[in-house]
């Protein structure tokens, strides 16, 4: 048996030389970026920590905002997550888009990647988010004296 000082153990790397899961800018939550032309610079895949998310995948997004503005998002979104693959795997980053979010016919959201071309042509884009997923808390509440506006 090897003791705590030994070869092997002094090749095991520090862990200051793995970055942490995290981007460059304003962490941003991936509701706000729906419909928003963005720019995807890049991404990291690491696997869930908490036990709600076990065994699932998460991506750490890196992205320019049109503004120049550097933020980035996290997301399990399997259709998300493999058109990030697709891209990478053709080297195709960075890569202008817009995110959709889309509910499915059991009522689970999921996010995907569009062409910002196209969502330029749309009337509306900004609007084509289908309504909160079973699995998504509500948004923030509308004031009482903007009530009147949700009508």
């Amino acid at each position: 048996m090897k003791n705590a000082g030994s070869a092997d153990f002094e090749r095991i790397g520090d862990i200051d030389e793995v970055p942490p899961a995290t981007g460059e800018g304003e962490q941003v939550a991936i509701e706000s970026l729906i419909g928003q032309e963005i720019a995807i610079i890049g991404f990291t895949l690491t696997e869930a920590r908490s036990e709600a998310l076990r065994g699932r995948t998460i991506a750490t997004v890196q992205l320019l905002r049109r503004d120049g503005t550097k933020a980035w998002c996290t997301t399990w979104s399997g259709p998300l997550i493999s058109r990030l693959k697709t891209l990478e795997e053709r080297k195709a980053l960075p890569r202008r888009c817009v995110i959709r979010r889309t509910v499915g016919k059991r009522g689970f959201g999921y996010y995907t990647l569009e062409s910002a071309r196209v969502a330029e042509k749309v009337p509306g884009n900004a609007a084509r988010d289908t309504g909160p997923a079973k699995s998504e808390p509500q948004g923030p509440k509308v004031p009482e004296s903007r009530q009147d506006l949700k009508k």
